[in-house]
Order: C-alpha cells, then sequence, then structure tokens
C-alpha cells in the first residue's frame, strides 16, 4: 500500500499474552466448521477475556517516518487496548503527528478507549488470514516471516520493544 499511496509505511506489531486454552485449541479450531467457530467467537468476545490480558508487547519491525500524519490499520478493533497503545508509541515518536484509524471491523466497546476513524464492519466478527482459526493462517505466517526476514536488514535484527 505504500507503493500504491507513495508513502512511508511503518510496519508495527503488538502482542497481548495468549491463554494456553486457546493456544491448545486453535489447530482444532481450523477443522470444525465455520459457523462453529463464528459462535465460540462470539462467546469469547463477550466473556469480557481481553479485558483481563491488557498489556501489549509493541515494537516497531521498521523505523518510525517522521511524518505529520499516520493512518494506523488493523482488522479488527475489538476492545481497543491494542490501538491505544500503538498509538501512544507512534506519538511518542511523531508528537505532533495526527494518528488516524482504519479497520475492517470496529467493535462499539471500543469506542470507550480509543475512535476508529474508518470501519467497513461494526459489531462484526471477522476472520482474516491474520486470525490464528483462519484456514490461510499457516501461509500468512509464512508470508510474514518472508517479509521480516526483508526488513530485517533495516531494522538492525529484531524489532525492539518500547
Amino acid at each position: 500500500m505504500a507503493e500504491v499511496f507513495q508513502c512511508p509505511l511503518c510496519a508495527v506489531k503488538a502482542v497481548r499474552e495468549g491463554s494456553r486454552w486457546k493456544e491448545a485449541v486453535t489447530p482444532v479450531l481450523r477443522l470444525v466448521p465455520r459457523s462453529m467457530r463464528i459462535w465460540m467467537r462470539e462467546r469469547e468476545v463477550r466473556s469480557g477475556i481481553h479485558a483481563a490480558h491488557t498489556a501489549r508487547d509493541v515494537r516497531f519491525l521498521t523505523p518510525v517516518p517522521d511524518v505529520n500524519r499516520i493512518l494506523l490499520v488493523d482488522d479488527s478493533v475489538d476492545t481497543g487496548t491494542s490501538m491505544q497503545q500503538v498509538c501512544a508509541a507512534l506519538q511518542a515518536h511523531c508528537p505532533a503527528a495526527i494518528v488516524e484509524i482504519a479497520a475492517i471491523n470496529v467493535f462499539a466497546k471500543s469506542e470507550a478507549l480509543i475512535h476508529t476513524d474508518y470501519a467497513i464492519y461494526r459489531d462484526t466478527l471477522v476472520s482474516t488470514p491474520a486470525s490464528a482459526d483462519n484456514c490461510e493462517h499457516e501461509a500468512f505466517l509464512r508470508r510474514w516471516e518472508a517479509y521480516e526476514m526483508t526488513i530485517a536488514p533495516a531494522r538492525g535484527g529484531a524489532g525492539v520493544p518500547l
């Protein structure tokens, strides 16, 4: 997208601590019918479990460009916690920058923490290749790892925690 819009790209990774149970059942989730996965994800979102794991490991995978406008993009803004922490990290590097957020989906409850400026869907469960229970997740991870290898020299190795 950076090439399409002729603007700098800053890759950011924000990871929360996953529960052991979720990690254990993820391979099984890929085998169950989609309707069952959706039902289970709806229960997970409603359970409030994400509120218990609020700390994120935020890493810039590429250098943060010195810009005055930033479009932060994600597949889904569920609780707003990741977006809030990534925005704070970006604004620490570019204090005068205007940060806007775009997502495929935004849940209304996230608006209590942070405003999503652009979204295609509201309160809808989406499954993208970045979702661990998506059948294309393994291919996504391989592509992501290949991408990380191409940017590793530019960042001097692994991303640096903030």
